[in-house]
């Protein structure tokens, strides 16, 4: 998350400021469990 709140300033300049702010209202919302299904999932198709 920490990631996510430094590069915002820098999303705010572009187009993709109303993206941007949905995908990191999502994820502040997400308790941990959800969190390591929304990115184990993708990692175990890859193995």
């Amino acid at each position: 998350m920490e990631d996510l709140r430094r590069v915002m300033p820098h999303i705010k300049d572009s187009d993709m400021e109303e993206l941007a702010e949905q995908v990191l209202g999502k994820l502040q919302n997400m308790s941990d469990e959800e969190f390591a299904g929304v990115v184990l999932e993708p990692a175990e198709e890859i193995s």
